[in-house]
């Protein structure tokens, strides 16, 4: 059996849940869409990404949400990086 974190090595892209972001998965994940929301527990993937430099990663609707990721996947010398 795979350790939890050795998981990552077969993800590509992360989607951080909405509207309840994830904390302790999205920290180890770090590559990740999230969207942004007005609750603390939904602002901590947003306050992850923008420490990171990586503000085109949060979005601020379902619609920039599927965006973002479909932008993200589309990107594999990002993804590979």
């Amino acid at each position: 059996m795979l350790k939890p974190l050795a998981r990552y090595r077969d993800v590509d892209i992360a989607l951080d849940p909405f509207p309840c972001n994830g904390g302790t998965i999205s920290c180890e994940a770090l590559w990740m869409v999230t969207m942004a929301s007005d609750a603390f527990i939904g602002r901590q993937g947003v306050n992850y990404l923008t420490k990171l430099d990586l503000q085109d990663l949060i979005a601020t609707t379902p619609e920039g949400y599927v965006e973002a990721a479909m932008r993200f996947a589309q990107d594999p010398d990002r993804i590979a990086h």
